[in-house]
């Protein structure tokens, strides 16, 4: 894909206009782009040259060889499961880890001891004997022990974030960009901030690159629930693990538990979970 059609769909992904649209367009020449997003958007010229002016900001700091789009050959598959699937993905790191077996852990992030104590023994057990990557949201707390347990044991992790990449959100896990078994994802272009919404959009492209999803720990109103209703609406496998019925910090978990989730307590219930 050339300069021009890439930066159709970078125009497409921050203006989010819908696939159809990019698809439809896919070869549009630079100067009709601009005419195309007026008359799509119904932009008066001051909203236009606006627009553009912001866009253009920001994709001076796109680098052409850190971005896959829909029609590149990295696309992740199960991706285009998704409803409103991205169009851009930028990324930095290693590509190849998209295509490994995975499975995505999520959850609170103010995680108990309790819940952190199982994970570093059953997740890092499994992975110690399973070559399966995580995928996970870099939140504090569940998200990013799962990815650091995961490089403990010499596995690799994809961390979808909310943000640009070189606004990375949260700042913590800045130091894991030079780190070879972390691939970075994002539907964001380099430069830009985190903004709340973007944590439910970020939700479903967890949800959408793996089969099997793991909940740790999360109260029923939470993000990492949303992860799991965009889990279900894609019918992936989704694990929990059980607790105290009166823990308001795991409600969702015995509500996913009701609704059909798997059960799991040690590592062998999780290589049964994402064998099946």
């Amino acid at each position: 894909m050339g300069m021009i059609n890439l930066q159709w769909a970078a125009a497409c992904s921050y203006f989010n206009l819908p696939l159809s649209i990019y698809l439809a367009y896919a070869n549009i020449s630079d100067e009709c782009l601009w005419k195309c997003l007026k008359e799509y958007k119904k932009w008066s010229d001051g909203e236009l040259e606006s627009h553009r002016r912001l866009f253009l900001n920001e994709w001076q700091y796109v680098n052409p060889n850190q971005v896959i789009t829909w029609h590149h050959e990295s696309y992740p598959l199960l991706l285009r499961r998704l409803f409103v699937p991205p169009i851009c993905l930028y990324y930095s790191g290693d590509l190849a880890i998209l295509q490994k077996k995975n499975v995505a852990i999520v959850g609170s992030r103010q995680p108990s001891a309790m819940y952190l104590d199982w994970m570093n023994h059953e997740l890092g057990m499994y992975l110690s004997e399973q070559d399966c990557s995580v995928v996970s949201g870099g939140a504090i707390g569940v998200d990013q022990a799962s990815s650091r347990i995961a490089l403990r044991h010499g596995r690799q992790s994809i961390v979808v974030v909310p943000s640009g990449l070189q606004k990375l959100y949260p700042k913590n896990i800045n130091d894991w960009l030079n780190e070879p078994g972390i691939l970075f994802l994002s539907e964001y272009m380099p430069q830009q901030e985190m903004l709340r919404h973007h944590f439910i959009r970020r939700n479903r492209i967890i949800a959408g690159l793996t089969n099997h999803l793991i909940v740790v720990q999360c109260a029923q109103k939470s993000g990492t629930m949303i992860t799991a209703k965009y889990a279900m609406d894609l019918g992936l496998n989704i694990a929990t693990i059980p607790d105290f019925p009166g823990n308001f910090e795991t409600s969702g978990n015995l509500n996913l538990l009701k609704d059909g989730a798997h059960f799991i307590c040690n590592a062998q219930d999780m290589a049964d979970f994402i064998s099946w």
